[in-house]
């Protein structure tokens, strides 16, 4: 979330933990029963969204390390492949042209390489072998380029799950806050006559900005800025 999401969660938290501790000033019928209802359940989707992001940002770290690894091993065992194809020059000629790896970093063009690869190779795969490469070579290659390519989706997937959490959350935040900015103006009318619980109110509501805080009745107080990741 964006620090100006956190911020406007915290005042929601607030908002909710106030209706909690006063809701003896709340009349039933009152229309603030619903817009802290609303409140409440922004935060609570909040919190199961919080949880969900950090799964996916410890989900997208781990399968991140899976993919190079297996990048790794692709280009490992194309380098192998193109390393015999120039040691069998002398008995097939050209063969060597085939069999280069990508200049680009690009991972789709790594993959449509490597099974490139494996379609040239074929014709000449005894000859590999002859040169000190398995049996399995085609296969354990074919194999690499479709392991590194599950590694990306399952990457990819990863990524998807943490992007979808953190725009949950902003849409569960920005229905909260709403519903507070609404919920402002019927608690100013209900609690007019009572300045202590006026002011309790307005320090709940209050949004602090730039890393601010206002505690209760005091000057903001400058706190260090949280570190948020979009």
């Amino acid at each position: 979330m964006r620090l100006r999401h956190v911020r406007q969660y915290e005042m929601l938290a607030r908002v909710r933990r106030f209706g909690v501790d006063y809701a003896h000033v709340v009349p039933a019928a009152s229309v603030a029963v619903r817009l802290f209802a609303i409140v409440n359940g922004a935060v609570d989707a909040v919190n199961v969204d919080s949880v969900a992001k950090v799964g996916a940002d410890h989900s997208t770290r781990a399968q991140t390390v899976a993919k190079k690894a297996a990048g790794h091993a692709l280009r490992d065992a194309m380098l192998a492949l193109c390393r015999t194809a120039r040691a069998m020059t002398p008995d097939a000629p050209g063969v060597d042209t085939q069999m280069r790896t990508p200049r680009s970093r690009v991972d789709r063009e790594l993959i449509a390489a490597a099974h490139s690869m494996v379609q040239q190779a074929e014709p000449y795969a005894d000859q590999f072998v002859a040169h000190g490469l398995p049996s399995t070579f085609l296969a354990d290659l074919s194999g690499a380029a479709s392991a590194f390519e599950a590694a990306i989706l399952q990457r990819d997937a990863a990524r998807g799950k943490r992007a979808s959490a953190v725009a949950s959350a902003a849409d569960a935040i920005a229905n909260g806050f709403a519903a507070a900015k609404r919920l402002d103006a019927v608690m100013k009318n209900l609690l007019a006559g009572d300045p202590g619980l006026l002011g309790a109110w307005k320090t709940a509501r209050h949004v602090s900005k730039l890393g601010l805080t206002y505690p209760p009745g005091g000057q903001p107080v400058q706190q260090p800025l949280l570190k948020v990741a979009a």
